[in-house]
């Protein structure tokens, strides 16, 4: 079962990082500052190099994986290369879109991938370009119909540019892979962690949810869902809105992974709809109450994103019936990882999306799903 393991995860210190650079992207600039940015099992500094040739500051993202990290199925040395490997052929076809995201810095001998050892970890260095923009969790409860629109399309951008991706013969995209962000296995990987979630009323409202999704993986309707790469985790922190909100920016895409297509928009239906309320214990006393008005718009902004969805990538209608499960299953996956994983690492970045996502599955709660699908339907003019 992938966990996360602390084990695996590199944590080198600044000056290890700042060396690093020094001795492999030497090209790339003079380091000026090496600052961590939050992550899971991966490691990841901003970067801020001075550029001779230029005259100015640039700013990249050292990303440093290990061999046997958990968000890659506790992938070996190959796995890990040929996953990352599948990252930057994935960021590339994205970006041939329109999409902003990533570009990869080769180092100073022209590799895309610096392999070196940390205390014994077999590692894999990176440099990538940095995507501006803030991210789209710092936009909760900003309801904004221009930027779900955007949400919309640049999720079905992706998954165009994804479409026609071949299974690669390394098996880097495997669906057989056991992530612990798939959402198709939220319940092999996520379900044992009910026992951690000591809100009783919390823990009764994900059973039924992950019960819901289960009934759902083994009805005929799930079998029909188109199948292809994907990114996989477009959550809140992974999309970066612009100075005008109107091109959002798509990072991180170590989740990948081969399965069914309309995860994706569920997966950032289940973060893009936070209404910026329930961030924490206090808030979430204060607001016992849901507002129908608030849960109202829940439902409108979650037709407008999928409406522009449909407008770049055309959903079928098994797709858009099955949104409502699919969202709830990531808001379960959400919370109970999170749980398990600050549990092992009282990181709190760990919590950032989870105390919002149990708000939400309760105000999704507030609709069934037959009528939560026909206002989906409806909004895509699909019959």
């Amino acid at each position: 079962m992938a966990t996360f393991t602390e084990e695996v995860r590199p944590l080198l210190t600044p000056a290890e990082a700042t060396q690093l650079m020094k001795d492999h992207y030497a090209k790339v600039g003079a380091v000026r500052r090496c600052l961590p940015l939050p992550s899971y099992d991966d490691q990841n500094w901003k970067v801020i190099v001075q550029c001779s040739q230029e005259a100015i500051d640039k700013t990249y993202v050292l990303k440093i994986a290990a061999s046997g990290a958990a968000c890659r199925g506790h992938a070996g040395d190959d796995a890990t290369r040929a996953a990352l490997d599948c990252e930057h052929t994935m960021m590339r076809a994205v970006r041939t879109t329109g999409v902003r995201a990533p570009d990869v810095r080769a180092s100073d001998h022209g590799e895309a991938v610096v392999q070196f050892t940390w205390k014994s970890l077999t590692c894999f260095a990176r440099v990538i370009t940095w995507v501006e923009g803030i991210p789209l969790s710092e936009c909760r409860g900003q309801a904004n119909g221009a930027l779900d629109r955007a949400l919309g399309q640049v999720m079905g951008a992706t998954d165009v540019a994804l479409e026609h991706f071949e299974p690669r013969s390394d098996g880097a995209d495997s669906s057989e892979r056991m992530l612990a962000w798939d959402l198709a296995n939220v319940s092999t990987v996520s379900r044992p962690y009910l026992n951690e979630l000591f809100d009783d009323e919390v823990k009764e409202r994900v059973t039924k949810a992950l019960d819901a999704f289960d009934a759902f993986l083994a009805s005929p309707p799930y079998a029909l869902l188109p199948r292809q790469l994907i990114h996989g985790d477009a959550n809140d922190e992974n999309i970066l809105v612009d100075e005008a909100g109107v091109r959002p920016g798509l990072v991180d895409f170590g989740d990948f992974v081969r399965s069914c297509r309309v995860f994706d928009l569920a997966i950032l239906l289940a973060y893009a709809l936070f209404d910026g309320k329930g961030s924490s214990m206090t808030s979430l006393l204060a607001d016992s109450v849901l507002d129908p008005a608030e849960t109202m718009l829940i439902l409108q902004r979650a037709c407008a994103i999928t409406a522009a969805y449909h407008s770049v990538c055309p959903l079928q209608r098994c797709e858009i019936d099955a949104l409502y499960v699919l969202i709830r299953a990531r808001n379960c996956q959400t919370i109970l990882n999170a749980a398990h994983h600050f549990r092992l690492d009282p990181d709190p970045y760990k919590l950032v999306s989870a105390e919002p996502a149990k708000r939400l599955l309760r105000q999704l709660g507030q609709w069934d799903a037959a009528t939560f699908s026909d206002a989906l339907r409806a909004a895509c003019q699909v019959k």
